[in-house]
């Protein structure tokens, strides 16, 4: 059987060249790939072969990815190019978007990101083949109308697919935020462009951020994705949000328009900063009763605006409520925006205490019905609560990108009590090795959760951090020492093996705590 897609995969790393293919054919069914060690073969392949999708390491000796990119977009420009860049590596990976890269996939390589954006580029390649040869066939037979209609049709499952990819599977697990999400489409054949997405950002903070596209299809749907994609690299590199609105803008083309909420909360000072580009302002609750909008906002992201956008900052209290939507909550055809605006107020008020689940419900039921929907909708719901003295739990993807998670959680949680700063290191440092431990070895190519519970009991921490996969003995000289640095760390470390996963427990007597 001749297979329906053919990629390839550029690498100067055997391992990576032997590793990436075989997660492709393990994952998705039905392609081909081929490998080159070098940007010289690869050019070699490109010119004989027309790829579906190449994906390629951004350095590599003699030409780069960067180089390689550029010569894909002169000899095969509708062929779209996903670069792997090194962890920490903005700059490049903002480098590869700007020259026309679809993505890119920073290392240590999230499997379940690579697939799935492996899988969004393939379906727009696809797509637009389609498309170009609906457009000869157009040219010459008229009594090809049906099938337009039928490519139109396609087109919108795939913008759909394409749109419901970018959005979080699931809201990150981050002690002390409860969250709620909903995505409405106004009608089930209309995908609009809103979105949000949730994640962590250097010094233990967690950005939040809420987008309309203006538009439907394909192309509102890819914008969507670079701008999810730009706003974690730029907030990653530790700018505010207004920086992060201004460089967005870049991404933006001439015809195009978009509204985004960027938000970032720091747990530890109880305190929210934000920039506002054209998008319905978020709502705070606070235990008291109190409900406000944070008002603030500029114009649109869009070239033609040439708009600055400044920040906002406001500190918020244990048991506060954020909401963050777009503007089909509160604007439809039968009512102005001030009066949806004031229905939400209301709703919120007389909710206040509900947990966010419960309240996003009642949101969409009491203002978003059928009868009066004529725009896509977007909530959030955020509930901010301070840490239980007494305990913990986190669960998480088992992905290098939750550690940071982890590390910062469990240092706020051990900050609460009188723990010397020696102590929180250590027990800090034993809870990471141990769920880096998880990450490398417990699920190899397949995807699973690391869960993390910690408690205080008799004046003395335990911590239990277990996985469902199937361990995978460390290899090589220098491997296999974290065990060693957490028996070391720790009072009593014990591993059990089991049919159903690996658990690790460990105690610690800090030399001085206080809750």
């Amino acid at each position: 059987m001749v297979p329906s897609s053919r990629v390839l995969i550029v690498d100067d790393d055997p391992a990576l060249l032997q590793a990436l293919p075989e997660a492709v054919r393990l994952r998705m069914e039905d392609i081909a790939v081929d490998t080159a060690d070098s940007a010289a073969s690869a050019l070699e392949r490109i010119a004989a072969t027309d790829y579906d999708a190449v994906i390629t390491d951004i350095k590599m000796p003699g030409m780069d990815g960067l180089a390689l990119l550029s010569e894909i977009r002169s000899l095969r420009p509708d062929t779209p190019t996903l670069l792997i860049t090194g962890h920490g590596e903005h700059d490049l990976a903002v480098q590869a978007l700007r020259g026309g890269a679809y993505d890119f996939i920073a290392k240590p390589i999230d499997r379940d990101y690579f697939i799935a954006s492996l899988n969004r580029a393939l379906r727009t390649r696809q797509l637009k083949r389609e498309l170009d040869a609906q457009k000869d066939a157009l040219q010459q037979h008229a009594e090809q109308l049906e099938r337009t209609l039928q490519m139109y049709e396609r087109e919108h499952n795939i913008s759909e697919t394409l749109q419901r990819s970018l959005l979080p599977r699931r809201l990150p697990d981050i002690p002390g935020i409860t969250a709620a999400a909903r995505y409405l489409p106004a009608k089930p054949e209309a995908v609009g462009g809103d979105w949000y997405d949730m994640f962590s950002v250097p010094g233990g903070r967690v950005g939040i951020v809420m987008g309309d596209v203006a538009g439907r299809g394909i192309q509102v749907a890819s914008l969507m994705g670079q701008l999810r994609n730009a706003a974690r690299v730029y907030a990653g590199e530790g700018y505010p949000p207004s920086v992060v609105l201004a460089r967005l803008m870049t991404i933006i083309e001439p015809t195009e328009m978009a509204t985004v909420l960027f938000m970032i909360f720091d747990p530890a000072a109880w305190r929210i900063e934000f920039a506002s580009a054209g998008h319905p302002p978020p709502l705070l609750a606070t235990p008291d009763g109190t409900v406000t909008f944070l008002e603030g906002g500029s114009l649109p992201l869009g070239p033609m605006l040439n708009q600055t956008y400044r920040d906002m900052t406001v500190d918020v209290v244990p048991g506060s409520l954020l909401l963050l939507f777009t503007d089909g909550l509160v604007d439809d055809r039968n009512t102005t925006l001030e009066e949806g605006l004031r229905r939400l107020r209301d709703v919120v008020a007389r909710a206040n205490g509900a947990d966010a689940e419960t309240l996003a419900d009642r949101i969409v039921s009491e203002i978003r019905t059928d009868a009066t929907s004529s725009d896509d909708v977007a909530l959030l719901v955020l509930r901010l609560a301070a840490l239980d003295p007494e305990r913990i739990h986190l669960h998480l993807p088992a992905i290098p990108s939750s550690l940071p998670t982890i590390r910062h959680a469990i240092r706020r949680w051990l900050a609460q009590t009188r723990m010397t700063e020696e102590d929180i290191y250590g027990v800090m440092v034993a809870c990471c090795e141990a769920c880096s431990n998880v990450i490398e070895h417990a699920y190899g190519l397949a995807s699973g959760d690391v869960d993390v519970q910690a408690a205080f009991r008799e004046h003395r921490i335990e911590l239990t951090i277990r996985d469902s996969g199937t361990w995978t003995p460390p290899r090589g000289l220098y491997r296999g020492r974290g065990l060693q640095m957490i028996q070391a760390l720790m009072d009593d470390v014990e591993v059990l093996h089991g049919d159903r996963g690996t658990t690790i427990r460990m105690q610690y007597q800090p030399q001085e705590v206080a809750r």
